[in-house]
């Protein structure tokens, strides 16, 4: 909290003035978190950390109502839209910005939240699909984790379409991550399969000589013959060849 410190502080801040004042915003109320707890924000100008701040409406009403004002007189943006998620501080808080004479800033739940759950809810019914997107993270993780196979996989993609195109592992930060993620894998079918029919036997040693690492090939060459990458009907390999 030195001066230095100050003196960054203060030309960042000008700097992100000058590059977004008069501009509009939407106030997000939402947060993420990593594996170890700790907040991520990717692309954002972050007014208030509420973490561990009561989780009430009219908690959240302050909080929204105090980040519009430092948006305004910090950086020159107009907030014209705050949402949330539908939780009952959420709504709480989106009845009482609609109420405040004060305020001409619409309040919306967020709704690709609400798909996000929704399609959850639709998949955790769907026992097949739920197997199919858990096969095909593993299909792109296995992948992306062996540079060897993965560069076969790319000599193929090339051969094809003239081309690599990445194996996109979803993100948990992004809403649509999960759709990109298996439309990419389904546009890739042709070149996933072919490249595991010619190359099975590269792809197995790839991960290694240990017996793990070609039991964890041989998974993954199967996932591709058996479900959703193929429609058509292939003989598996065999355990033997471990």
């Amino acid at each position: 909290s030195g001066p230095l410190l100050k003196a960054e502080v203060k030309r960042i801040t000008k700097s992100s003035k000058n590059r977004v004042s008069g501009k509009l915003a939407n106030y997000q109320c939402d947060g993420w978190k990593n594996v170890a707890k700790v907040n991520v924000i990717s692309l954002m100008i972050v007014v208030e950390n509420e973490t561990g701040r009561p989780k009430t409406g009219d908690e959240l009403f302050r909080l929204v109502k105090d980040g519009f004002t430092y948006a305004k007189e910090t950086f020159g943006i107009e907030v014209v839209l705050t949402v949330s998620d539908d939780g009952p501080d959420g709504k709480k808080m989106r009845r009482l910005v609609d109420e405040d004479p004060e305020l001409t800033t619409a309040a919306l739940e967020c709704w690709a939240h609400q798909l996000h759950l929704m399609t959850g809810n639709y998949l955790s019914v769907k026992a097949g699909f739920m197997l199919a997107a858990e096969q095909a993270g593993e299909v792109i993780k296995w992948f992306n984790n062996h540079s060897k196979a993965l560069n076969t996989l790319r000599g193929h993609q090339t051969l094809i379409w003239g081309k690599p195109l990445a194996l996109v592992l979803p993100a948990a930060t992004r809403w649509t991550a999960q759709y990109t993620s298996l439309h990419r894998l389904k546009t890739q079918e042709a070149a996933i399969v072919g490249c595991v029919a010619q190359y099975s036997n590269e792809l197995l040693l790839s991960g290694g000589p240990r017996a793990d690492a070609k039991a964890k090939a041989l998974k993954v060459i199967n996932i591709c013959y058996k479900f959703c990458l193929c429609r058509r009907t292939f003989l598996f390999l065999s355990d033997d060849s471990l």
